[in-house]
């Protein structure tokens, strides 16, 4: 019988680094369990393949994994054509995971992501989703497209990223289902991996766009963003505003543009769900709750040039320390 060769694709914003975490920290008592979650080449923290390239040079090694079950993780293979073989197919029983999330949702996540991240450099909030917009369509259309030409539909498991919907309202008690195992009598280990940028983080961001991208490139160490210092540093000047507010639609888009993104989504959404749950819809309702409901939107919070000053002091003191805790050179 065939080992099951698990890719888990993401989608990116559907808690792909929480699970990814999750096979890290518990990689060995998984093994115990008949899954096998591999090094290969992986990213610096969560194991996870950098992308299909690296999956492919790396595949040989799953040659010696005894165990039943084979998790592959990488939210770029959505974005990617490049990571499934004829070679693969005939050895292994080819499986993959996606997580879909409410198009209106993953667009404001991704949104938040390109300032938390440093992707763009920001311009009006308009231009940035549409910027990030662009982004949801480019993977969620290529990914189906590409497995689409792959897999049998029956070996694409689909899990809709919505609490409602997802085992214990839970994104790792959801994952684990997948293999029939749950979260109770069993010693994992849970860790809280992404942070979730405020308002003011975010706006603070936008502001030192510039400096910001000049100082994590000096030093070439990237990862002191997503590892989340400089968030954790920025939310201490906004704990007590509207920046501890949960980024969603509610109090950032208008009811109008709400039904724009959804409507604009909702047969992509729907020709999932049919064709891979055979279902009529993907998720519980087709605009978000807070759609056509009395809501204040969000105007913005003022920062002050001292503000941005004390900010961008604690930033780079935060990056020296980090330099020569890790005796990583400057560039």
């Amino acid at each position: 019988m065939k080992q099951n060769l698990y890719f888990h694709a993401g989608l990116p914003k559907t808690g792909t680094t929480t699970i990814q975490s999750f096979l890290t920290e518990n990689h060995l008592l998984l093994k115990e369990k008949g899954i096998n979650y591999p090094p290969l080449k992986h990213s610096q923290k969560f194991r996870s393949v950098i992308n299909g390239i690296d999956f492919l040079q790396n595949s040989h090694l799953l040659k010696d994994i005894t165990e039943p079950n084979i998790i592959i993780s990488c939210e770029d293979f959505a974005s990617q054509t490049d990571w499934l073989s004829d070679e693969l197919a005939d050895k292994y029983e080819i499986k993959v995971i996606i997580y879909v999330r409410r198009s209106i949702d993953a667009i404001l996540s991704l949104w938040a992501e390109m300032y938390k991240n440093l992707w763009h450099e920001p311009k009006s909030f308009e231009e940035d989703i549409v910027n990030a917009e662009s982004h949801f369509a480019n993977y969620s259309y290529s990914l189906f497209d590409y497995i689409g030409e792959k897999i049998s539909p029956h070996n694409v498991i689909i899990r809709p990223f919505e609490k409602e919907q997802m085992v214990g309202g839970d994104i790792i008690k959801d994952f684990l289902a997948i293999f029939d195992m749950n979260t109770q009598d069993q010693p994992f280990v849970f860790k809280n991996t992404n942070v979730s940028p405020s308002y003011g983080s975010l706006e603070a961001m936008r502001s030192l766009y510039g400096p910001l991208l000049k100082q994590t490139r000096d030093c070439s160490w990237e990862s002191i963003i997503k590892d989340g210092g400089i968030l954790n540093t920025i939310d201490v000047f906004f704990a007590n505003d509207i920046g501890t507010d949960k980024i969603s639609p509610d109090n950032l888009l208008s009811d109008e543009k709400i039904k724009e993104i959804c409507d604009r989504y909702y047969n992509f959404e729907c020709d999932v769900a049919t064709k891979y749950l055979g279902r009529s819809e993907l998720f519980t309702s087709k605009y978000p709750a807070c759609y056509l409901k009395p809501r204040e939107l969000y105007k913005g919070i003022y920062i002050s040039n001292r503000q941005l000053e004390l900010i961008n002091y604690e930033i780079k003191q935060l990056i020296a320390s980090l330099i020569q805790k890790n005796d990583s050179p400057v560039s």
